[in-house]
């Protein structure tokens, strides 16, 4: 993983329980660093599951995320070029209609 943690066995990690009072992780959210997309707003649950199975959702809901944001990105390119057309058609409309005036 690309932050630093110990595992919650680690003896270090007792010690450091103990010297700040450590009940448990109140909110653990994970984020995917490119994206900024939220992968999890419950990992904290998650991770009491199977830690490959969780991992291999949170994946797989992050490829998903990419693959929404990208037709939306295409959606939007495709409706901003109907949009485009459209106002060209009416400008010909329009200047035809000044010239048979």
């Amino acid at each position: 993983m690309p932050w630093m943690s110990l595992p919650w066995e680690d003896a270090r990690a007792d010690q450091l329980r103990a010297k700040f009072n450590i009940m448990g992780v109140p909110v653990l959210v994970i984020l995917d660093a490119t994206t900024g997309f939220v992968v999890s707003a419950t990992a904290r649950k998650d991770l009491k599951k199977d830690v490959n199975e969780v991992y291999e959702s949170w994946a797989k809901l992050l490829d998903l995320k990419k693959q929404m944001a990208a037709d939306r990105a295409e959606q939007d390119a495709h409706a901003a070029a109907q949009r485009k057309e459209r106002e060209w058609k009416d400008k010909q409309k329009k200047e035809e209609a000044k010239q048979n005036q």
